[in-house]
């Protein structure tokens, strides 16, 4: 997860550390060993909390300057496998293995709000809306959804939805993703986007240790790409700086982070 406003990110991985680097340097400038893997790691709107989703199913709330636990929980006892703050700030959703999506209340120490139910299977990503009362989520079948945060509810109907303006956008599927799969194959293999922060491109991460960049939106199957590679395997995580000059990527099994 790259930082808003800095020019650092921070990891996390299957040796029970969570890692925090600089972009110009490319060096480690903390880390800190959990009590389990690792599955998922943000920064809050402020820069002041990275939220630590763990294997065990506990969410665990760090300082970020020196990576001590300002609170823990645990709602969940199957991994933790996204963990997203909402655009003002005030949210965290925090997906998991068994397909369910936590809210939390940040400005009242993490309290528990709600729960989002309709996943099949692993939560694979989380956006929220720029007004942070809508999200949208896909698992790792492919399922795509909409939820009413306020009520927790599924929106059933999409067009509802059509001209919500979305913070971010790291899903595989939905309108604005429909190209960036091979023609006829559609988004299979594809693991990992995410829209720029200005909003002109779409980078994206895959099976084959491919890095495609697309424009945005991209909604012509097939679209034309220019491609990157570097990683041996699978492509777990893309992420674009906060000022769009730099791209990182982390492999789901060769642990490479490349920039």
């Amino acid at each position: 997860q790259t930082h808003p406003s800095k020019r650092v990110f921070v990891t996390g991985a299957e040796d029970k550390t969570v890692r925090v680097w600089d972009m110009d340097t490319r060096k480690q400038i903390n880390i800190k060993t959990m009590e389990a893997a690792v599955c998922a790691v943000a920064i809050s709107l402020d820069g002041s909390h990275i939220a630590a989703g763990l294997e065990d199913g506990k969410l665990v709330i760090l300082k970020a300057r020196s990576l001590r636990p300002a609170m823990e929980r645990k709602d969940r006892k199957k991994a933790l496998t996204e963990t997203k703050y909402s655009a003002n700030g005030k949210f965290l959703a925090v997906g998991s293995f068994d397909g369910f999506i936590d809210l939390y209340d940040v400005m009242s120490d993490y309290e528990w709000i709600g729960t989002c139910q309709g996943h099949k299977s692993a939560v694979a990503c989380i956006d929220w809306s720029n007004d942070s009362k809508l999200l949208m989520s896909d698992d790792r079948t492919g399922l795509h959804i909409f939820w009413d945060v306020e009520s927790t509810k599924e929106i059933m109907v999409a067009a509802e939805v059509r001209d919500v303006e979305w913070a971010s956008f790291t899903a595989t599927q939905g309108w604005p993703a429909q190209g960036i799969g091979p023609k006829f194959q559609g988004a299979t293999g594809i693991n990992t986007s995410c829209r720029s922060s200005f909003g002109d491109s779409i980078a994206t991460g895959d099976d084959w240790g491919v890095v495609k960049l697309f424009r945005y939106p991209c909604i012509t199957p097939g679209a034309r790409c220019k491609r990157y590679g570097g990683h041996s395997s699978r492509v777990g995580k893309i992420r674009f700086s906060f000022e769009e000059k730099t791209v990182i990527s982390t492999g789901w099994v060769d642990g490479l982070v490349i920039q």
